[in-house]
């Protein structure tokens, strides 16, 4: 463990799982830089509020951007 903070800590998995293959593995920090340097032509899951259409272990009890 490195420190920091957990996902699950702050109640959304799921806001943590970038490239939305439904683990949250080294291979989001590298989607995320990838698409901030222009790198990756993939483009980023866009936020959804309601259910996951991709069913997965992930959850999300609550979302700052969901009313």
């Amino acid at each position: 463990p490195t420190g920091g903070t957990s996902p699950s800590s702050f109640g959304c998995e799921l806001a943590a799982d970038a490239n939305d293959d439904e683990a949250i593995d080294l291979a989001d920090a590298i989607a995320l830089l990838n698409f901030l340097f222009g790198v990756s032509t993939n483009p980023l899951p866009a936020p959804i509020c309601g259910a996951d259409p991709t069913p997965g272990p992930l959850g999300c009890v609550q979302s700052v951007l969901c009313p």
